[in-house]
């Protein structure tokens, strides 16, 4: 038997919007990870293709590539998928040869020629300390980055500098 009284049910379909996102670019240095990505939206989902594929931990390293994010809101999910464009700058060290100078001639960083960008010398593979472009030369290795997008290169050019002290 059907009751002959009818109960009214309200049904609310959530269409939760996918979330605003731009597209990024960090420097290799950086070791950027899919936490840097998340924008001002609540609840960000990021997974590896369109549609299907894998959700991505915040901890996963970036990679240059497309990666997609969803938003949750109360517990729907949004179905679309915003693509974002990952791109990651790795600036190669630049080119450079070794150089003889005579002492007399007083030579300094400035006086090297490489070619590059936004050049930075410094005295050892590792140090931070950026020479100034009036430090004198002596013989010795000095270690060359650039700088490329806001980028300076992780890896560093060695170049020897041999200054002659020729006798009278």
């Amino acid at each position: 038997c059907e009751s002959v009284v009818r109960t009214p049910v309200t049904v609310t379909i959530q269409d939760t919007p996918a979330p605003a996102v731009s597209d990024r670019e960090f420097c290799i240095s950086e070791n950027a990870t899919i936490a840097h990505l998340i924008p001002n939206n609540t609840n960000i989902k990021w997974y590896d293709m369109a549609t299907g594929g894998t959700a991505l931990a915040v901890s996963d390293v970036l990679v240059s590539g497309t990666y997609y994010a969803t938003q949750t809101l109360g517990s729907c999910e949004s179905v679309v998928r915003t693509p974002i464009t990952v791109t990651i700058h790795d600036t190669p060290a630049p080119p450079a040869v070794n150089q003889e100078f005579c002492i007399s001639e007083a030579k300094t960083i400035g006086d090297l020629v490489v070619t590059g960008t936004d050049v930075k010398w410094y005295e050892s593979a590792n140090s931070t300390d950026v020479l100034g472009a009036t430090t004198l030369l002596e013989t010795g290795s000095y270690f060359a980055t650039q700088t490329v997008d806001g980028c300076e290169s992780t890896t560093r050019t060695e170049i020897e500098v041999t200054i002659f002290n020729t006798p009278a």
